[in-house]
């Protein structure tokens, strides 16, 4: 999987959406489908994991920031213990 840097970009929209996600062997993302439209990654812009407050009954997760083929930057989090994904958000 190819990483990618993109300068200045910001969340411009917050999803909040359960999708389908394809992922490779690393079980990092390769596409994921939304509003009844597939989505392919053309590379991960950022990785990290957040684990949260234990007091505010945080959900582990990994979040995946993407690139698609059509150039959109999307916010895909894993939440481990229900094991879903989820699109936090898009890039403006």
């Amino acid at each position: 999987m190819k990483v990618v840097l993109v300068e200045g970009a910001v969340m411009a929209k917050v999803i909040g959406a359960k999708i389908t996600v394809a992922v490779d062997e690393a079980g990092q993302p390769v596409s994921f489908l939304w509003q009844g439209q597939r989505h392919v990654v053309k590379g991960i812009v950022d990785l990290w994991k957040e684990i949260g407050e234990w007091w505010d009954d945080a959900t582990p997760r990994t979040v995946y920031k993407v690139m698609t083929s059509s150039h959109g930057v999307y916010e895909l989090h894993w939440l481990h213990h229900s094991r879903s994904w989820w699109l936090q958000g898009i890039e403006d």
